[in-house]
């Protein structure tokens, strides 16, 4: 090895003759260091470049790629904004604009989300129906990315699927699908579900009126024929229409349920007696059992007080007592009881109730064929229903379910395969019961019927004149004014249908009160609905009898406007108003 200079030289010979640098010399670190720095600031210089140019791999710039990217957002059928942390928007393609068609001049970059949603309630886009203040004020407070997709009917009528997401910077993205056609496919498959509904619930309804047209028919036939001969059982014909009167009553509870499960009405509560109302219509209970079904009634010595609409609780027993005996089609036993019991909380709010404490608790017990946990689970949901095609209206077990929840309590179900089932309606107690001032004794009185269904004026008729009434009936509200201009001050009460051709009940009354403002009013509907028949055609304190009613309950209908009318007049006011004594208008 042959040195080329003297020591401290950065080269030297090998053994080949070959002429290599000297590594370990300190000329040659500074060499390849000097080398390094400006590979480095080569790299550097060479980065900047590039980033300002960003040519990408496929030869394209940023503002190429950038245009390529706004052109994307414009042609997807998605509506698409994005907005920045201070809730202005950087941008939005066009099917975003079309659907927000009433602010599309508006929607601009820098535009302020406060104002377009101003903007959208101002020029009438929002909701129908909606207060616009209210809508701003809550669509501002709504977190401007839930990550939780909502539906909304936008400017273009069209419904959109939303989705909003945050982005990392603060701001937000929006997505907008149009699910339009998914709704109008999603309204038809429910209508056709409602039209199912509609006719598994006529099928049930025809079967339930044509056993109760056949019960009633047949033994007033079988009344009539025993009447007929020289001497006949009177024991026997008292039976005979006591089954008749019955299918009247089951006649009238099943419109009721239509009724009921068809609007919601509002209830009139009152508290009353859990145990007295069932005592009430225990020969109704018993007059649903079939052959062959024992009925046992067990109640607690004290008195149950519940805030309850009455002829909702003894519709919803009843309907618990047919469930049950249609559950024993060979025969058991029924028991039907009420008594007083502590609920706790781990109780009431694993059955979504409202608060714990004392409650009546009303329960159905039957021996029948029992149910599985799968049908148990689902024996109130309307329309369904055990029974076979045309049996039932799976409408019994929801209206108690219903009402028990309308009244604050709740409804349980026990039941095994085999072992019979238990109903339970839990409600809860409370104050004492209202007093039930009695109409004194009605000293005669002239009535005018008005009623355009002849069945209905001539039950009516008959009905008070056995009661010691002087009737007059027509069947029109202008039959009835005529009437009444003719026999001025020789009628004391109107008694009048609610819905008439022509003039309606309440019309006829207004116009009535104008002309003789001593008149009382006593009205008949055939709408079990109060809603309908109290906030749509009555006022609230009118006297009015909802059909089916018996002469019972007509009688101290009209006995209780008797005593109205005879009360002593009312302080004058300053302005004097002329007290009201018959319904008005709308």
């Amino acid at each position: 090895m042959i040195l080329l200079a003297g020591r401290g030289s950065g080269f030297f010979r090998d053994g080949w003759g070959k002429t290599v640098p000297n590594l370990g010399s300190l000329l040659w670190i500074v060499l390849t260091g000097s080398v390094a720095l400006n590979l480095a600031v080569t790299l550097v210089l060479w980065r900047r470049w590039a980033r300002g140019r960003a040519i990408a791999d496929d030869g394209r710039t940023v503002e190429q790629r950038h245009g390529m990217t706004l052109d994307a957002l414009e042609t997807l059928p998605l509506g698409f904004s994005l907005y920045d942390r201070d809730a202005r928007l950087v941008l939005c393609n066009e099917s975003y604009r079309r659907a927000n068609a009433a602010t599309a001049d508006l929607l601009v970059p820098g535009a302020a989300r406060a104002d377009l949603v101003q903007a959208t309630a101002e020029r009438g886009a929002i909701p129908e129906g909606a207060d616009p203040r209210v809508w701003v004020a809550a669509e501002l407070a709504r977190s401007l990315a839930e990550d939780i997709p909502f539906d909304r009917q936008l400017a273009d009528k069209r419904w959109y699927r939303i989705n909003e997401h945050r982005t990392v910077g603060g701001g937000m993205v929006r997505l907008l699908t149009d699910i339009t056609e998914r709704k109008q496919h999603e309204a038809a498959r429910q209508h056709t579900q409602k039209i199912e509904a509609i006719g598994q619930l006529a099928g049930g309804l025809a079967h339930e009126f044509n056993n109760i047209l056949t019960a009633v028919g047949g033994f007033s036939e079988l009344a009539q024929r025993r009447l007929q001969q020289p001497k006949f059982d009177r024991q026997r014909v008292s039976k005979l229409l006591d089954e008749v009167i019955a299918g009247v009553r089951r006649a009238g509870i099943l419109t009721r349920q239509i009724l009921t499960f068809s609007r919601h009405q509002t209830v009139e509560t009152k508290v009353v007696d859990a145990t007295a109302s069932i005592r009430g219509i225990e020969d109704i209970l018993r007059s649903l059992a079939a052959d062959g079904i024992e009925v046992e009634l067990a109640f607690d010595s004290d008195a149950a007080m519940v805030e309850v609409d009455p002829s909702q609780m003894e519709q919803a027993v009843i309907n618990l007592a047919l469930n049950a005996r249609d559950a024993m089609p060979n025969g058991g036993a029924m028991s039907i009881a009420c008594r007083t019991v502590e609920l706790d909380r781990a109780f009431v709010a694993a059955h979504k109730g409202r608060r714990p404490g004392r409650h009546a608790a009303v329960s159905v017990s039957d021996t029948g064929n029992g149910m599985d946990a799968a049908t148990a689970s689902r024996a109130f949901e309307p329309f369904f229903t055990t029974k076979k095609d045309g049996r039932g209206t799976g409408l019994g077990l929801s209206i108690v379910y219903g009402f028990a929840r309308q009244a604050g309590g709740m409804v349980t179900v026990e039941s095994l395969p085999g072992k019979g089932s238990v109903f339970t309606v839990f409600l809860p107690i409370a104050g004492r019961m209202e007093s039930q001032a009695e109409p004194p004794p009605a000293d005669g009185g002239r009535v005018l019927v008005v009623d355009d269904e002849q069945t209905v004026r001539d039950f009516v008729t008959l009905a008070l004149e056995e009661l010691g009434y002087e009737v007059h009936a027509v069947a029109t509200g202008e039959d009835a004014l005529r009437f009444l201009d003719g026999h001025a001050g020789e009628v004391d009460v109107l008694l009048t249908d609610v819905m008439m051709p022509g003039l309606t009940g309440p019309d006829l009354a207004g116009q009535a009160a104008k002309r003789h403002p001593s008149l009382a009013v006593v009205y008949m509907s055939g709408y079990e609905n109060r809603r309908l028949a109290k906030e749509r055609m009555l006022a609230k304190g009118d006297i009015c009898l909802y059909k089916p009613f018996t002469q019972v309950s007509l009688d101290q209908a009209v006995r209780r406007a008797l005593a109205d009318g005879r009360a002593p007049p009312e302080p004058a006011l300053a302005t004097p108003v002329p007290r009201r004594r018959a319904g008005g208008q709308h």
